[in-house]
């Protein structure tokens, strides 16, 4: 087992290989296809999702945030924050929903605003911080997916 806390590992995990021969035992490093997931090159989290839909990039985000952007004008944004930072999210005239995932406490907020852009925000605590995942114009059930993927990807 490999901890992606490497800058060179960030991306793939491996497991290690044990060959037991008469002779001796061959060790060797796999790709670990059940584990490994990509991570952008600019991302400095300690968590990510493991399941972003296929087809986003990742653009210019703000103070911290992550956005990533598919062709069809769907849009997720990734925020991981420490115990001592604060987050906003717009809340008037959501609905928020208590979720369990992953034995993680979470809430799901969805909104629509009047021009017809819907929102769906997830809070997930992580015990040491907290990950907020929002999606623009995706299902409730995308969202859950995404925020229920999340896994560490640095050994800090």
């Amino acid at each position: 087992v490999v901890l992606a806390s490497n800058a060179q590992f960030r991306k793939t995990v491996y497991k290690l290989i044990i060959d037991m021969q008469p002779s001796g035992v061959e060790i060797s490093m796999d790709l670990d296809d059940d584990q490994s997931f990509d991570v952008p090159s600019d991302w400095k989290g300690e968590y990510y999702p493991t399941r972003v839909p296929k087809g986003f990039s990742p653009a210019a985000g703000n103070s911290g945030a992550l956005e990533l952007w598919d062709d069809s004008n769907h849009m997720i944004t990734l925020e991981e924050k420490d115990p001592q930072s604060r987050a906003w999210i717009d809340t008037n005239g959501a609905t928020m929903e208590p979720l369990n995932l992953n034995g993680k406490s979470a809430f799901l907020f969805e909104k629509t605003y009047q021009d017809g852009r819907k929102y769906n925000t997830a809070v997930v605590n992580l015990d040491d911080r907290y990950f907020i995942i929002s999606t623009m114009n995706m299902t409730r059930s995308e969202t859950v997916d995404i925020a229920s993927s999340i896994r560490r990807v640095s050994g800090h």
